[in-house]
Formats: C-alpha cells, structure tokens, sequence
C-alpha cells in the first residue's frame, strides 16, 4: 500500500455487496463520491427511507495485534512533540530572525503540523478496518503533513546557517541554540513517525470481505 495515497480506480468494481449506511459528510461527497450509493430502505414499519450505503474499499491493518498498537500510540507521541518543538523555535528569538526568510518558514510549518494532528486524531486505536475517506485521512494525510513541516523546518534552519556564514556570527546569545536542537528534535520525530506507519502493513478488502455494524 502506497504510504502517500494513490486515488487510482476508486469507482471501479466496487458496486457488488452492502454495508450499513451512514451520514455523508461534505468533504466525503466531493472526494470520495464513487465510494457511496442511495438505497431504498423499508422499515417494520413499512416507511421507506433513503440512506447512503458505503460501497468501497476499507482499508485494515495486517496482522494487529499489541504490536501494530503500540506502533499508532507512538505515532501519537512523536506527534505531540513536534507541535511543541515547532512553538518552542517560533517563541524562542534568535538573531537570524531579523531574516523574514528564517521566520516565515517557521510559521508556514504551523498549516502542515494543524493537519498533522488532525490526522493523528483519525488513526484506527481499535485496529478496526478503515473506509477509505478515513485512510487518507489519517495515514495519508499524516505523512504528506509530516514531509511538509519537515522541509519549512529545514529551509529555516538552511537559511539561518547561511545568515550566520554572511554575518560572520557564531555567537549564540542566551538559549538562541536552542532553536537547531528543537529542530532536530522535530525532524527526527517526524522522520520516525513516517518510518513506523510505512512498517505498518496496510491491505485492501473489497466492500464484500468486511461488513461493519457501523462505521
């Protein structure tokens, strides 16, 4: 399974079997309209209704157990750290901050790292199989999110290096080194989370190979 979402053949074949119906909420239907069916529903009471029926692909984790568990919760913690190094280096002043291209890189990292933890909210703690809006929702957004913060983290350390080397200016005044550390903090959990969910075996079930109570 491809870590960073691959949207290819989402209509097709997937027409053969039934799930329970849910609530189609509004990113749902304009990105993953194909994936969703109306139906016709007769109560015992003999009312008709119409529900929206999942007709697509989930996505389950192979082999969960404990392992695959503790793998989600350390995402979860390595997650939690970088919003924190990345306020830490924002609050922290340094000297190469007079630079606009040290500071805007910084603060640009905050849109990523918001839909970083959004993603994190979504993963399956459960280990229950996942419709397909909730896979890219978590694992998928979670990676793209964490390549993004990554790379404002290193142009604003890149261009802090080369402020220094222009201003000839090693001198770190009071915690001012503590912004690399809190950056390399924040880049080596990042990298770490895309390592663990990429070990993370993700297979696909057809809409007839799982039938959720609800989902």
């Amino acid at each position: 399974m491809a870590l960073f979402g691959n949207n290819q053949n989402r209509g097709s074949n997937l027409d053969q079997g039934n799930n329970s119906g849910r609530k189609l909420n509004f990113s749902d239907s304009l990105k993953y309209v194909d994936d969703y069916k109306n139906e016709l529903v007769t109560n015992e009471r003999g009312k008709t209704r119409r529900r929206v029926v999942y007709i697509g692909v989930w996505y389950a984790i192979k082999n969960a157990g404990r392992k695959e568990r503790a793998k989600l919760f350390t995402v979860l913690g390595l997650s939690l750290i970088a919003p924190g190094c990345l306020i830490g280096m924002l609050l922290n002043w340094n000297v190469a901050d007079t630079w606009y291209t040290v500071v805007i890189p910084k603060a640009a990292a905050l849109f990523p790292m918001l839909y970083l933890l959004m993603g994190v909210s979504e993963l399956p703690y459960r280990l229950k199989p996942m419709h397909r809006a909730k896979y890219y929702h978590s694992f998928i957004r979670i990676s793209r999110s964490s390549v993004a913060v990554i790379a404002f983290v290193a142009i604003s350390q890149i261009v802090e290096l080369i402020y220094r080397i222009v201003n000839k200016n090693w001198l770190f005044m009071r915690t001012e080194w503590l912004s690399p550390v809190l950056a390399a903090v924040l880049i080596t959990a990042l990298i770490a989370v895309i390592w663990i969910l990429y070990s993370i075996d993700i297979t696909e079930l057809q809409n007839n190979e799982y039938k959720p109570e609800k989902i």
